[in-house]
């Protein structure tokens, strides 16, 4: 007679299904920025300047911009009257790149700081004295701003870019009078740029 059997063979538990794998998230959309605004900006030229910039600025599937911007810049003229009678008109041609990381958006509002740096050309147009450099001379500058965008449409943006830029190259403009060298001007270390105008963002 076969023995008793003592009990059935326990079976480990089975373990618990792994949770399924949520779907990673979807990366945002590209966007495309574009915009045109009225420049002032002082330090850099020896008057105030005014003047006008474009600007544009993309997204790759990413929530980080990056852009071109080119502007033009016209400070005026200086006087040189001790040493006769003449003037001194300066323009700034510049261009450069930029990045921004949005911090706040909504529907209606935008805030983006930016980085930045540009190339220009300091044009001078003196009249009556002899520039003892080239008329035309490079200079480069670097900054941090925030871009303030307000939705005025579906697609348009009022924009405002408040800047702080540092001067990196600083030329000396110098006239002379015969066997005398003066100076005229030389740009501050920094400079205050203020952009205002209208964006348009693409679909």
């Amino acid at each position: 007679m076969p023995p008793a059997s003592v009990g059935a063979r326990e079976h480990p538990p089975a373990s618990p299904a792994p949770p399924a794998s949520s779907p990673a998230a979807a990366p945002p959309p590209a966007r495309l920025l574009v915009g045109a605004a009225g420049v002032a900006s002082l330090g850099i030229l020896p008057t105030a300047g005014a003047g006008a910039a474009l600007r544009a600025m993309y997204a790759p599937r990413s929530t980080v911009l990056v852009g071109l911007e080119a502007s033009f810049e016209a400070g005026g003229s200086v006087r040189i009257g001790a040493i006769g009678v003449g003037d001194i008109g300066f323009q700034l041609f510049s261009a450069g790149a930029r990045v921004g990381l949005p911090v706040l958006h909504s529907d209606r509002f935008e805030l983006i700081p930016t980085l930045g740096a540009r190339g220009g050309l300091l044009h001078t147009s003196p009249t009556g004295f002899p520039v003892v450099k080239n008329e035309t001379r490079a200079t480069m500058l670097a900054g941090a701003g925030v871009l303030v965008r307000a939705r005025l449409g579906q697609h348009l943006f009022a924009e405002a870019l408040p800047e702080v830029e540092a001067v990196l190259v600083r030329d000396r403009l110098r006239i002379r009078d015969g066997d005398k060298l003066y100076h005229v001007f030389r740009a501050s270390p920094f400079e205050a740029r203020l952009s205002l105008g209208l964006g348009y963002e693409f679909p």
